[in-house]
């Protein structure tokens, strides 16, 4: 019989610590743990055959309860990587919760079986047995419902997190040292309060957690509203940009009915040496300026030529160096971003130069993409402190923040300088192995 009781300990110590790996996922992956699901289950299922290992030596002990809290804490280390902060105070809410169970189940059957709490803690019975079915129970319906609720509405940032860590480790401290009092001093006016408390413990602690779920969701929705905004922001910014373009393309149908009408009214005058000296001159100037750069890719033909045609309104020189690589594994729309965003501001940087110029550069070198953006600069500029004047700092910030998410996402690297009077900006995009880009 007693083996069959370290076995329903062993099983008991597995739950406890797969629950709570499933309950930092929640927050830390919302839910989604199917991809560590076997990394969770074979650190639970070796940590608990050292808890259990613990037990043998003492069934129930304050020691016992830090050190399966550091395996806990070590597991979502291990499961959870670079969310240290925000797993340490899961790991306390989640210890806290579980104690308050388990101490509330071991108090209501030991007043159905009349029994001390002691007892129940220190020795291996039935009693203990139903208990342990009792508070597992309890957990799992508990964990399994804030999963639900919680997994795919809000992400709560870690500093709030933290604070609530801070508050269960309070919490928890105190219920251990009222276990020991109740053990030590075993009245039935401790009792009570210590049952009393236990109760309290864990309704003040899923206060606190809904406040601070509140909380989180009056800062994504703020966040959603940002996001919605620069959204608008950027829809106006394209339409202004297609309508300076359908503009440019009118002025072209203008000139090139000047230029018809030219040419008639020279064949009607039988003038041969001016219908000569007027194609002479066109040809030239398609020599020097072409009207449509063509690199063969249509997304990036699409930016190039949108960002070109706004910056000839502007008296820009524009000038371009583009080979896109029939290997590309750089998706168009991650391009399309880069030179969207950082044509933008060259684009507006340009319009405060005298001689204005832009001159953009794509090719490869080994088993990288190399794009370098450069524009006139004449003013002195703080490198590592880039920023920008402009009343929608917001959306350039945001701008440059995507630029250096995509690159990030190819293993690439970015850098600004100054070169002369020419500020540069210079991008590196790993270029091969497209199942390792995601």
């Amino acid at each position: 019989m007693r083996e069959f009781y370290w076995i329903v300990e062993y099983l008991a110590t597995f739950v406890e610590l797969y629950m709570c790996c499933y309950f930092c996922g929640t927050f830390i992956k919302r839910g989604r743990i199917d991809e560590i699901k076997k990394k969770i289950f074979i650190c639970t299922l070796i940590t608990s055959g050292v808890v259990y290992s613990m037990n043998h030596i003492k069934l129930f002990s304050v020691i016992t309860t830090f050190v399966v809290l550091l395996i806990s804490i070590l597991i979502q280390f291990i499961c959870y990587r670079k969310k240290y902060i925000m797993s340490v105070g899961l790991v306390f809410v989640y210890t806290m919760i579980l104690s308050a169970i388990d101490m509330m189940s071991v108090y209501f059957a030991a007043n159905l079986f009349k029994k001390s709490t002691s007892y129940i803690l220190y020795e291996q019975n039935y009693i203990r047995g139903i208990c342990i079915l009792l508070s597992k129970s309890i957990l799992i319906i508990l964990i399994m419902t804030l999963n639900k609720v919680v997994a795919q509405n809000s992400f709560i940032p870690a500093r709030y997190m933290m604070l609530m860590g801070v508050c269960s480790a309070f919490l928890l401290i105190s219920n251990l040292v009222l276990i020991q009092s109740e053990v030590n001093k075993s009245s039935e006016e401790i009792s009570n309060f210590t049952m009393f408390f236990f109760i309290a413990s864990l309704g003040i602690e899923l206060t606190v957690f809904s406040l601070v779920y509140k909380i989180a969701e009056g800062y994504e929705q703020k966040k959603n509203n940002l996001m919605i905004e620069l959204s608008n922001q950027m829809l106006t910014k394209s339409l202004q940009d297609t309508e300076r373009t359908f503009e440019l393309w009118r002025q072209s149908i203008h000139d090139y009915k000047n230029n018809i009408l030219a040419l008639s009214h020279f064949a009607d005058e039988g003038n041969l040496e001016d219908i000569k000296v007027f194609l002479k001159q066109q040809r030239e100037m398609m020599v020097n300026e072409l009207y449509y750069i063509k690199t063969g890719n249509a997304v990036i033909d699409t930016i190039i030529n949108t960002k070109r045609n706004i910056a000839k309104k502007d008296n820009i020189i524009f000038l371009t160096d583009i080979n896109i690589p029939s290997d590309n594994v750089v998706s168009d729309i991650d391009i399309a971003t880069i030179l969207g965003n950082l044509l933008d501001n060259a684009i507006e940087a340009s319009r405060h130069e005298k001689k204005p110029k832009i001159n953009v550069k794509v090719t490869t070198k080994k088993n990288f993409l190399f794009i370098n953006i450069k524009n006139r600069c004449t003013k002195d500029l703080d490198i590592e402190n880039l920023g920008t004047s402009k009343s929608d700092s917001n959306f350039h910030g945001i701008g440059i923040n995507s630029v250096k998410n995509t690159v990030k996402k190819y293993n690439g690297q970015i850098g600004f300088y100054k070169e002369e009077d020419y500020f540069v900006c210079q991008i590196l995009l790993l270029n091969k192995d497209k199942k390792k880009v995601s």
